[in-house]
């Protein structure tokens, strides 16, 4: 009678293998015989049968019968831990936003005092029609064609170099 109680149950681990035993035992019990084969300590690895972890009980409390499949599950040691949040040594740019202006075609054009209509702004001669251009600090550029006239620049001072005033004074012997 006790021979039509053992069961076989598959073990996955790094190799499978089969474990005979009998429907009355418990997981502690199936769990030293996995321990025993492998050389390794019970509390070491987990058995997973169905998606649930065997913990207690029976093998047939547990829904084992068999053939039935036992996968052997070893604990992860350590794992990546929380990223650190980037600390940046800039702020972050913030994007230019074009501003609507009321009425702006008004700083276009000038009214004199004997009513003579003047144009403010620089028209491109390559556009036709009332293409007016940018002012930039050193130039004008049409954004309709691309065209540029750079804007005369002054004269520049030369900068005092404090070099250039020691070879001036003669040197003492």
């Amino acid at each position: 009678l006790n021979y039509l109680l053992i069961m076989q149950v598959l073990v996955q681990a790094e190799e499978k293998f089969f474990v005979g035993v009998n429907a009355d035992d418990t997981i502690v019990a199936l769990k030293q015989m996995i321990a025993e084969r492998l050389g390794m300590p019970e509390a070491s690895f987990s058995l997973i049968a169905g998606g649930k972890i065997l913990s207690e009980g029976t093998l047939a409390e547990c829904g084992l019968s068999d053939c039935s499949c036992v996968t052997l599950h070893l604990p992860l040691l350590g794992g990546k831990g929380k990223r650190k949040k980037k600390v940046y040594s800039k702020p972050k740019r913030i994007p230019h936003k074009h501003k609507n202006k009321k009425l702006a075609s008004l700083s276009y054009y000038k009214v004199d005092a004997n009513g003579k209509v003047q144009t403010l702004k620089l028209e491109c001669d390559r556009c036709q029609g009332a293409t007016f251009m940018a002012e930039h600090k050193n130039r004008h550029h049409c954004g309709k064609c691309g065209n540029r006239y750079m804007k005369k620049q002054p004269a520049k001072k030369k900068q005092f170099s404090y070099s250039n005033f020691l070879q001036k004074i003669p040197q003492k012997k």
